[in-house]
């Protein structure tokens, strides 16, 4: 056995959801009873929140909305500690479909190259997160991502056609792969 005990799935997630619907009504919609008893909980958060902040605040707004949602993050990661006090956490950075470039197709030719240092700074506060606390490990999808976006031929890209900023089954499949890895010191 493996100490994460019996699974059973509660899905909390939000399509389209930022940091602050997971502060509010995803962790409030979980009974107190399904919180002590979780052993296992997945964080992806951040992504929303960075290009809600560019498309409404362009690029000088988003200065100061990265550091407000690295606050917001670090506040999230301290708030589903304590909401589940028995679990593992395993805390997602946020991929990149543009692999490093900046250059999204559609998107880009609204807000021109998208500054990718914000990105960078979310994802190292994301790092950081997991890194203080025992029972906290880093699923670091972006670095597994990297060279399956936009760089990549068509065949190897990990990110859904239609709309790129989103994953595919691959893509899909490959977080789930860098999840169980960052749990495998955790599964006897």
């Amino acid at each position: 056995g493996h100490r994460l005990g019996d699974i059973r799935k509660v899905d909390a997630c939000i399509d389209g959801g930022t940091i602050g619907d997971v502060l509010g009504r995803q962790l409030e919609g979980i009974h107190e009873r399904v919180r002590q008893s979780t052993r296992l909980v997945t964080v992806t958060a951040g992504g929303n929140d960075l290009l809600g902040a560019l498309f409404e605040r362009g690029v000088d707004g988003l200065v100061r909305s990265t550091a407000a949602g690295i606050d917001r993050y670090a506040r999230l990661a301290e708030t589903v500690r304590e909401a589940f006090p028995a679990a593992v956490i395993v805390l997602t950075t946020v991929y990149d479909p543009t692999d490093g470039s900046g250059q999204l197709p559609g998107l880009s030719d609204v807000v021109g190259t998208l500054p990718m240092e914000h990105l960078d700074r979310f994802n190292d506060a994301v790092r950081e997160a997991a890194a203080a606390h025992h029972d906290t490990v880093l699923a670091d999808v972006h670095a597994h991502f990297l060279g399956h976006g936009t760089s990549a031929a068509e065949e190897e890209r990990w990110y859904w056609l239609p709309n790129p900023i989103e994953p595919g089954a691959t893509g899909a499949s490959e977080i789930r792969r860098v999840w169980l890895d960052a749990l495998a010191p955790h599964l006897d």
